[in-house]
């Protein structure tokens, strides 16, 4: 028997998705459940092309402290 794997982000969407199946939620309730769950199992989920970065690249920082004189 394999070992359960997910936390209670995942049992989350779980509730969720079926709830959204059952016409109880929106697909972006959903959407935004499934990301969060996908997240902390720490799959990588690229952000939507229309959507902007939020944060600066970590060389940001480095690169600053280059240029300075």
């Amino acid at each position: 028997m394999a070992p359960e794997r997910g936390g209670p982000k995942l049992s989350n969407a779980k509730v969720i998705l079926s709830k959204c199946l059952a016409g109880e939620c929106s697909a972006a309730v959903a959407r935004v459940a499934f990301i969060e769950a996908a997240r902390e199992s720490r799959i990588y989920i690229a952000p939507p092309e229309n959507e902007p970065v939020r944060s600066k690249p970590k060389w940001h920082k480095a690169a600053k402290a280059w240029r300075r004189p």
